[in-house]
């Protein structure tokens, strides 16, 4: 289980981007801190703390999206957001399969597969 996880957290880290604007090919980080980056921004623009526009560097910061607005904020959010989620759920699957294995063998072959990832 905990390898699973372990690997999960590696994928945001350095394989799952999110893609925005979509089509753009600037791709953003999706690891813990890139969440909680974005996270926090929420808070500031819930606050209207941000001046726009606001510059968001792709997870290379080899490019950069000007974020216009409240709504342009928020559908980065859930670009980051959709990439995150659908990464969780495919860890959450394995970590089922290999909850529900009967034995030690099968459970890591029901990991083998994300773990190649």
């Amino acid at each position: 289980m905990q390898q699973v996880v372990s690997k999960r957290e590696q994928r945001l880290s350095s394989v799952i981007f999110a893609e925005y604007p979509a089509g753009s090919g600037k791709m953003f980080g999706c690891s813990v801190a890139d969440q909680d980056n974005w996270n926090k921004l929420a808070t500031l623009d819930s606050r209207g703390l941000v001046i726009y526009p606001f510059r968001a560097y792709t997870y290379d910061h080899m490019d950069f999206h000007d974020i216009v607005d409240g709504a342009d904020l928020t559908a980065a959010i859930a670009a980051v957001s959709l990439a995150v989620m659908t990464e969780r759920a495919s860890a959450d699957a394995v970590l089922n399969d290999v909850a529900s294995a009967a034995d030690e063998a099968s459970a890591q072959a029901a990991a083998d597969p994300y773990l190649a990832s």
